[in-house]
C-alpha cells in the first residue's frame, strides 16, 4: 500500500472554518478514501489575515507598607496582568518569580521588581505539539535518521537514532521537540519563519535548545531579516540540559521579520540536538522599586543638663513625623512626641509602637554632676615686655564657646567673659567661670617672668694692616671673636656677636733665588695659605721693567723674554686687592748664577 501525500483545504466562513484532510490509498487497483472533518470557531470579531493585536502593557505598582515590623515576614506584590515577575535582591524573598511573594527586612531595604508581559506568540506551533511543519528548513523531515541535515518532531529522540539520548522536551510533558542530526554543511537553514511584524514595535525572541550527543555540541545562530541578534549559542557539557536564548528586537521600519536558525557547527560526531518553546513577539517590561524600612528604634540619646541632676532623653526614628506612631515612657505612661525630658536619675524603658510593630530601647539617666572643666591651650608672651596671653578651653571646646554663664574673676576681679586673656603681667593667677546654676571650674596658671633675648650674629673681615672696623663705637684692627650689648626701645637685651678675621693671611716673599734649573729654588714666588689675586712687577737696577703678570700664583724664572738676566738685586712691587682695595708690598731680590 501507498500512502499519497496529504493536502489542506481551507474553507472559510462567516462564523467557522472548516478544516479537511482528504487522503487517497491505491491498493490492488481500488481506492478508499478516508475523510475527516474538523470545525474550529471563532468569534464574529475574529481578526482578518495579517492584522495584529495590540499589547497593553498595565501600570506596575508595588503593594507594600513602607514600614514593616522588624524581621517578620510580610508579603508583597504588584498589579496583574503580567506574565512573569523578577524580584529582587534575591537573597530577602522567599520566591523572586512568583506575585505574591514573601520577604523578611532586618535593614532598611530597597526592592525592585521587574515585570514583563507576551504579547501573542506569532510563531505557529513554537512548542512543536504536532506533527505539522509550519516553518521552511533546508533540512529533510525523516521518520527515521540515517544521515546529516534531517530532523523529526517528536518527543522520542532515541527511537530517531539509536545513539541519541533520550531526553524529554523542554515541557517535560512529553509533547515535541524539533530533533536535529547537524549538517556538515553551513549555512542552511534548519528554522525559518517569516511573520508581519508592526514598525518601530519592541519583539522578543526566545529559544530552547539542548544537546542529544556528549560530542560536539551545536554553535546555534539565529539572524532576523539577515542580522544576527546576540551571540552564538555553544553547549558545551552534559546532554539533556536545556539551555535558554531570548533577545529584544525592535523592528524600526520592518513590516516583517524572517527569523532563521543555523548551526554553524560543521562537525560530523556529535553534533545533536533539540530545539523547542520558541516565541517571538510584542514585549513590555517595566521595573519598579520602593524603599521599605523595618520599624525598629535606632537610638536612645540620653542628655544631661549642665550641674544638674535631670537630664532630658530623646528617642531617634527615621519615622518622627508618622502619626500612626506612639510612644511610651517605661511601657505604661504615653509620650505626646519622640522625647521624654526632666528625667531624675534611674532606669527607663523607652517604647514605639506601629500598627503591629513594637521596639524598646533602654536607657540610664545617671545621678552625676557634669561641671565646667577649663584646660589651658596656650599661654604666650608679647615679645619682650613682661605682659602675657593666656588661650583656655571649656569641655574640651577652645575659644569662645562658653557655656551660659554668670561671671568670670581672675585672681578675685570679676573681668569680662572673653577667650583669650590678654595683658597678664608676670604672675601667678587664679581664673574661675561661674555658670547659672551654681556650676563652676577653676583654673591656676602662671606668667613667667623671663625676657627674651635678642641674639645676633655678625661675620666681617678685616684688611691685614688696613682700614679698622667700627661697630659701637669701638674699633677693632685685629681679628677675633667680639660681644657688644645693645638695649633695644622694648626692654629687650640684644647681643651682638662678631667675628673678625683677616681676609688677607701673612704671606712670605724669599729674599734670592737660583734660576739655574737644578729644579731647587728655580722661581720668585709668594707663599701664602691660599690662593689669592696678586700684581706683580720686577724693576732692574736701571728701572727697566723686566716682568710683570697678574693672577694666582705668579712666579718668575729670571728671564728678560726668553733671554736669562744676568745676576743681581731686582726690586719688586706686589699689590694685593682686599675689600676692594689694593695693598702693596716693596722690596728687593737678588738672583744668583
Amino acid at each position: 500500500m501507498r500512502i499519497l501525500q496529504f493536502r489542506k483545504f481551507y474553507y472559510i466562513a462567516t462564523t467557522n472554518i472548516q478544516l479537511f484532510y482528504l487522503a487517497f490509498t491505491l491498493s490492488t487497483m481500488k481506492y478508499l478514501l478516508f475523510f475527516t472533518y474538523v470545525c474550529i470557531f471563532l468569534p464574529l470579531n475574529a481578526r482578518a489575515e495579517g492584522e495584529l493585536d495590540t499589547l497593553v502593557c498595565p501600570d506596575l505598582i508595588i503593594n507594600a507598607d513602607s514600614i514593616q515590623c522588624l524581621s517578620v515576614p510580610f508579603e508583597v506584590s504588584t498589579t496583574s496582568g503580567f506574565d512573569e515577575y523578577i524580584w529582587s535582591p534575591s537573597s530577602l524573598f522567599s520566591n523572586t518569580t512568583t506575585n505574591p511573594t514573601l520577604v523578611t527586612i532586618d535593614n532598611p531595604e530597597q526592592i525592585k521588581v521587574t515585570a514583563i508581559k507576551y504579547g501573542e506568540n506569532l510563531i505557529t506551533n513554537g512548542n512543536f505539539n504536532s506533527v505539522f511543519i509550519d516553518f521552511q528548513s533546508d533540512y529533510r523531515s525523516t521518520a527515521t535518521n540515517i544521515s546529516e541535515g534531517e530532523f523529526k518532531i517528536t518527543n522520542d529522540p532515541n527511537s530517531w537514532n539509536g545513539g541519541l539520548s533520550n531526553c524529554n522536551d523542554h515541557t517535560g510533558n512529553n509533547i515535541g521537540m524539533m530533533v536535529i542530526n547537524g549538517a556538515p554543511v553551513l549555512n542552511q537553514k534548519i528554522w525559518e519563519k517569516t511573520v508581519t511584524v508592526k514598525p518601530n514595535t519592541p519583539y522578543q525572541f526566545s529559544l530552547w535548545v539542548q544537546k542529544l550527543h556528549i560530542n560536539n555540541g551545536p554553535i546555534v545562530s539565529i539572524s532576523i531579516n539577515g542580522v544576527a541578534i546576540g551571540e552564538n549559542i555553544s553547549l558545551n557539557g552534559s546532554t539533556c540540559r536545556w539551555t535558554n536564548f531570548y533577545k529584544l528586537w525592535n523592528s524600526a521600519s520592518a513590516t516583517q521579520a524572517k527569523i532563521t536558525v543555523e548551526n554553524f557547527n560543521p562537525s560530523l560526531d556529535g553534533n545533536d540536538f533539540a530545539l523547542d518553546d520558541i516565541f517571538f513577539g510584542e514585549i513590555c517590561r517595566k521595573e519598579v522599586t520602593k524603599t521599605i524600612r523595618p520599624f525598629a528604634l535606632d537610638s536612645i540619646g540620653v542628655v544631661h543638663r549642665v550641674c544638674s541632676k535631670l537630664g532630658s532623653a530623646t528617642a531617634y526614628h527615621p519615622f518622627l513625623n508618622n502619626t500612626d506612631i506612639n510612644y511610651f515612657l517605661n511601657v505604661t505612661t504615653p509620650l505626646t512626641t519622640n522625647q521624654a525630658p526632666n528625667l531624675a536619675a534611674g532606669i527607663y524603658a523607652f517604647t514605639a509602637n506601629y500598627k503591629a510593630c513594637s521596639d524598646t530601647k533602654p536607657f540610664i539617666i545617671r545621678d552625676l554632676r557634669d561641671n565646667i572643666v577649663l584646660d589651658i591651650e596656650d599661654i604666650q608672651e608679647n615679645n619682650c615686655s613682661h605682659l602675657g596671653a593666656l588661650d583656655f578651653s571649656i569641655n574640651g571646646s577652645p575659644n569662645n564657646e562658653i557655656p551660659i554663664s554668670n561671671k568670670m574673676t581672675l585672681n578675685g576681679k570679676e573681668i569680662t567673659i572673653t577667650n583669650p586673656i590678654t595683658n597678664l603681667v608676670a604672675g601667678a593667677y587664679k581664673l574661675i567661670l561661674e555658670s547659672n546654676v551654681s556650676c563652676f571650674d577653676t583654673l591656676d596658671f602662671e606668667i613667667p617672668d623671663e625676657r627674651t633675648t635678642i641674639v645676633v650674629d655678625v661675620d666681617h673681615t678685616i684688611c691685614n694692616g688696613s682700614t679698622p672696623y667700627f661697630f659701637n663705637d669701638h674699633i677693632y684692627t685685629n681679628p677675633g671673636i667680639y660681644f657688644d650689648t645693645l638695649n633695644s626701645v622694648n626692654n629687650c637685651d640684644s647681643v651682638v656677636i662678631t667675628h673678625l678675621d683677616h681676609f688677607v693671611k701673612p704671606i712670605y716673599i724669599p729674599n734670592c733665588f737660583t734660576p739655574n734649573e737644578d729644579g731647587i729654588n728655580d722661581v720668585f714666588k709668594i707663599g701664602s695659605e691660599t690662593p689669592m689675586d696678586i700684581n706683580m712687577n720686577i724693576f732692574d737696577k736701571w728701572g727697566n721693567n723686566v716682568f710683570s703678570a697678574k693672577g694666582e700664583n705668579i712666579e718668575w724664572n729670571g728671564k728678560f723674554g726668553k733671554s736669562r738676566c744676568h745676576g743681581g738685586v731686582y726690586l719688586y712691587t706686589i699689590a694685593i686687592e682686599c675689600n676692594g682695595e689694593k695693598i702693596p708690598q716693596i722690596g728687593t731680590i737678588t738672583l744668583i748664577e
